[in-house]
């Protein structure tokens, strides 16, 4: 009875926006289930992982599936860990199922974790950024199940940055692991369909299958049913995140140690003095930010999209000073760009620097595009 009152509450919250889901489309098709009755599944899913009010992982242990584990990215399987943070092995404390890290002592499953498993789900909504950690470890899943049995079931999902723009990425690292720009304007099929046609992980032989979303539009708004990661609390923050995240290795604030990060940018020295702000301490955001308890000024920042030249802007203004210079290299993707900036070249220069790549880089997405 409950089982029913849940399914039907369910149906009636899927059609939340024009398009539909994946997972929507996934679970609403009674052959896609019957298919997987009889086989072993993990998820990969974090808080975002919703049908309406109902986690995948409820809705499908609803509609008979065999749900043996799941996989945690960064943030973990409920959204509770800080950018960075370690993530656990443990039980999820709201199904009781085992949760294997991928954002720990290891970043992919080992063949152990992959034991009678058949089929791995993967719904994670992205936020289209290359150095936004969930699309390296969707690389490492795809890697470690080349030449498995397993099927990776990918249920489609949006990009809020659905477009284009950046220097191409040149490192192969976990912050910087394809060669695409910080902002390179795939869903997470699409941008799987790409790692695999591409080669730029071993996964050949590896048995995908995207789940489209039905009657999607590039052009399409939507909204988080939650937001993705504690620090990107708003629609705001996300628009401004491609941007804003460079300062992270560099002496300036991003609002880390508020409750607005991804808002503003200052410092105690900061020469424009529009806000004042002092961070502190936050469990779960950020513990020990930049100018821990210290008075900052700054200003408020409200972009569009990436904004390279805003970037420069405040940089020089500022006399910046990057302070970790590996970690930089890594978000810019460019050893020649960053050069560039501390030499103190101007935007067009800059940008005439990764123009060919990009170039390149839209026309060889073309074919993937599913949209």
């Amino acid at each position: 009875m409950i089982k029913n009152i849940i399914f039907i509450f369910l149906c009636t919250s899927l059609n939340l926006y024009a398009f539909t889901y994946g997972n929507q489309v996934f679970i609403k098709d009674s052959n896609e289930i019957k298919n997987y009755q009889n086989k072993n599944i993990a998820l990969v899913v974090n808080q975002n992982s919703l049908l309406g009010s109902i986690h995948l992982i409820d809705a499908l242990i609803t509609k008979g599936l065999k749900i043996k584990k799941l996989f945690a990215l960064e943030h973990g399987v409920r959204g509770t860990f800080s950018a960075g943070d370690q993530v656990d092995e443990t039980i999820d404390q709201v199904t009781g199922l085992p949760i294997i890290s991928l954002y720990g002592k290891k970043k992919a499953p080992s063949k152990k974790d992959l034991k009678d498993i058949d089929v791995i789900i993967y719904d994670i909504q992205d936020v289209g950024v290359r150095f936004y950690t969930y699309i390296a470890s969707l690389g490492n899943i795809m890697q470690a199940l080349d030449n498995t049995q397993i099927e990776l079931i990918i249920l489609d999902r949006p990009n809020p940055h659905n477009y284009v723009m950046g220097p191409v990425n040149e490192f192969n690292t976990f912050l910087a692991p394809y060669p695409i720009p910080i902002v390179y304007g795939l869903t997470i099929g699409e941008l799987a369909l790409m790692i695999q046609g591409e080669e730029w992980r071993e996964v050949s032989k590896l048995n995908l299958r995207i789940i489209k979303m039905h009657n999607y539009k590039r052009s399409d708004e939507f909204q988080f049913a939650k937001m993705p990661s504690p620090n990107l609390r708003s629609l705001l923050a996300i628009k401004n995140y491609p941007t804003l995240a460079l300062f992270e290795p560099i002496n300036l604030s991003i609002g880390r140690g508020t409750y607005i990060p991804f808002t503003l940018v200052g410092a105690p020295e900061y020469t424009k003095k529009e806000i004042l702000f002092t961070p502190i301490s936050i469990k779960g955001m950020a513990e020990k930010p930049k100018f821990l308890n210290k008075k900052c000024y700054g200003e408020k920042v409200s972009l569009e999209q990436f904004d390279f030249k805003f970037f420069l802007s405040i940089f020089y203004r500022e006399k910046l000073e990057i302070k970790y210079l590996a970690f930089f290299k890594q978000l810019v993707g460019s050893e020649k760009v960053v050069e560039l900036i501390q030499n103190k070249a101007n935007y067009r220069q800059i940008k005439a620097q990764w123009t060919d790549k990009l170039n390149k880089y839209i026309a060889r997405r073309e074919k993937y595009l599913l949209y």
